[in-house]
């Protein structure tokens, strides 16, 4: 940050850090009230969308969907105690919006070198400090906080398989050294609603993704897609434990809730028709606290991790 001769430099905090996450957001009135009322209160110190971002649908007419987007999103706040405007960084999960795939239509977009505008600026992952070649930036990427967090960011069959080089890499990702662990995609493994399209996610997903989960314990999982709010119950070998992962969403954030016939009733503890994001505190005593807050600043739940 540049004020006249000075430069200040804003080091994000891992102890006492807050983080937003959700997914399906688009240029919406809601989506509009969700950023600024809800989101940006939050002071956050980190974004995550787990995709279907700006809903061009690989479009490049609607190239402006994304100038549209990323004008709206608080990524910049003033910061409480020093006064200063900070920059939110945002880790981006891919969907099937942001690459052409709409679930709207029985039609599959092909894109050529030149796009989807969501690889093309933002490639999520560096090649030793540069921006990798195009062809070479991958849809699944990690970041490491210290010895404390790690954040997955997965690709949930869009354009990588969720087999194969993919779940060797999570395999090798989560066995990192650090308390909290999570891991976004877009389309479900633990859907709240019943849908027939996304059953390859779910049966691959617990396959090849959630015995890692479970080996390596990953705090919790963040789904989207379906544009419900949900929590399930710890989930360990498919079924609940305790000492299992938990799996929030649903892609919630900004587009029109979905009335949905509910699945996974055994496993899911919470389901409401509401927008919302969670909101994750990690305070300085290794402790994360989660929440979620509705488009009217409302508390709709809450969990903790020791």
């Amino acid at each position: 940050m540049n004020l006249g001769n000075q430069i200040y430099t804003y080091i994000m905090p891992i102890s006492n850090m807050t983080i937003v996450a959700g997914g399906d957001i688009g240029n919406t009135r809601m989506s509009h009230i969700m950023n600024h009322e809800v989101v940006a209160k939050q002071q956050p110190d980190l974004l995550m969308v787990g995709g279907d971002i700006s809903y061009d649908n690989n479009v490049p007419q609607c190239y402006q969907a994304w100038d549209t987007l990323l004008r709206d999103l608080p990524i910049q706040v003033k910061d409480l105690d020093t006064e200063f405007i900070r920059i939110i960084p945002i880790i981006f999960g891919i969907g099937n919006h942001d690459i052409g795939n709409s679930a709207y239509t029985d039609n599959d977009i092909v894109y050529t070198a030149h796009e989807p505008v969501y690889k093309h600026f933002f490639p999520q992952n560096t090649n030793e400090g540069a921006d990798p070649e195009l062809t070479h930036r991958k849809s699944y990427f990690s970041h490491k906080f210290g010895d404390r967090l790690i954040i997955l960011s997965l690709d949930a069959g869009y354009e990588e398989l969720i087999q194969g080089e993919q779940s060797h890499w999570l395999r090798d990702r989560l066995q990192v050294n650090s308390t909290i662990k999570l891991a976004q995609y877009h389309s479900p493994i633990y859907p709240a609603c019943r849908s027939e399209r996304d059953v390859d996610v779910q049966v691959l997903g617990k396959e090849h993704w959630v015995s890692l989960f479970d080996q390596f314990n990953l705090t919790a999982a963040l789904e989207n897609h379906n544009h419900v709010f949900k929590r399930t119950k710890p989930i360990k070998n498919n079924t609940v434990n305790e000492n299992g992962t938990v799996y929030l969403g649903e892609g919630s954030w900004g587009q029109l809730t979905t009335q949905c016939k509910p699945s996974n009733e055994h496993l899911v503890e919470k389901l409401e028709f509401t927008r919302a994001v969670w909101v994750f505190k990690i305070t300085n005593k290794d402790t994360l606290k989660v929440f979620a807050v509705n488009e009217s600043n409302q508390l709709v739940d809450s969990l903790r991790f020791n």
